[in-house]
């Protein structure tokens, strides 16, 4: 950030308004929420699954302000590699070359490490203080192979972020959103808020990260 783009943004900021480059004006009202979701719940941890290059920790500590730890879990070898580089500049950022399932197993021709989640947790927490976690779901859907092999862990978890689509299934293995959503309320999460990512033609959402909250760990104070 400039200097001049610093004395801007106070100057607004005083005023009670934001500046907000175009291109990340449709992010806004799902930062927000997330920094009221992060505060609310005391978050202190964030699952990564299916990080990709890392675009949620972006999210996080640029547009959300968290600065709390971040474990990213991707497999494709690739996209590792270029999040591992960038987690070197992050202290709080681990990155994991593995996949999360409901069982521990290599897959593909590339012997990619699939590996449960309680299985994996505490050495990859080794250090850090984990209590209110947020897990986040990378690829479409709630990836109901990861919560069967979260197990015990799952008690930790405060908030989750899914992205669900309403239209049509990018494969048959990619369970509908209302199995999503129906799962996660069975396992104690409402729905905390929804945002769009993509529309078709005739405006109707295909894609759109829910956020959902086990709200019983707020009252609870944990």
């Amino acid at each position: 950030m400039s200097i001049l783009e610093a004395i801007v943004k106070r100057a607004m900021s005083a005023r009670g308004w934001i500046a907000v480059p175009e291109a990340r004006l449709q992010h806004v009202p799902h930062e927000r929420h997330l920094r009221q979701v992060f505060a609310a719940y005391r978050i202190d941890c964030v699952l990564d699954v299916g990080a990709g290059l890392g675009q949620f920790r972006d999210l996080l500590r640029n547009g959300v302000g968290y600065s709390g730890a971040i474990l990213s879990f991707e497999s494709a070898r690739e996209s590792f590699n270029a999040m591992e580089q960038r987690a070197g500049l992050d202290d709080a950022w681990r990155v994991f070359p593995t996949a999360l399932g409901s069982e521990t197993r290599f897959v593909g021709s590339e012997r990619r490490r699939v590996c449960r989640l309680d299985e994996v947790f505490l050495d990859a927490t080794s250090g850090l203080r984990c209590r209110r976690v947020f897990l986040r779901f990378g690829a479409p859907g709630c990836d109901l192979e990861v919560l069967k092999g979260a197990g015990q862990v799952l008690q930790a978890v405060s908030a989750i972020q899914a992205g669900l689509s309403p239209g049509a299934r990018a494969s048959q293995a990619e369970p509908d959103y209302l199995t999503c959503m129906r799962t996660l309320n069975e396992l104690g999460y409402e729905v905390s808020g929804m945002f769009p990512v993509r529309h078709d033609y005739a405006l109707r959402a295909t894609e759109m990260d829910c956020v959902m909250v086990r709200h019983g760990d707020k009252e609870k104070g944990r």
